[in-house]
């Protein structure tokens, strides 16, 4: 578990050793950090979720980014939390 208080970059360096790819709403501040990380360090990469994005929909949306972007796809990547396929589940 990561506490509030954890820098954006201690949060980077956590998911590099863990090779966890990050799970943020902080869309404010994280991509300039992640910039600014790259810059010394490789990362497994990162999804934003807007805000407004439930839980449940964000679950939804992460298991279509799951199914559909490979770890090679993400490395050192940001990518939005992907929009609902309307046929998902059908």
């Amino acid at each position: 578990m990561i506490l509030d208080a954890t820098s954006d970059a201690e949060v980077l360096l956590l998911c590099l050793a863990d090779d966890r790819v990050l799970v943020s709403r902080d869309v404010s501040t994280m991509p300039l950090h992640f910039v600014e990380f790259l810059s010394h360090n490789e990362s497994p990469g990162i999804i934003l979720v807007p805000d407004g994005t439930s839980i449940g929909e964000a679950i939804e949306r992460l298991l279509i980014a799951w199914l559909n972007w490979s770890a090679e796809e993400m490395r050192n990547q940001i990518r939005w939390l992907p929009t609902a396929d309307p046929t998902y589940g059908r």
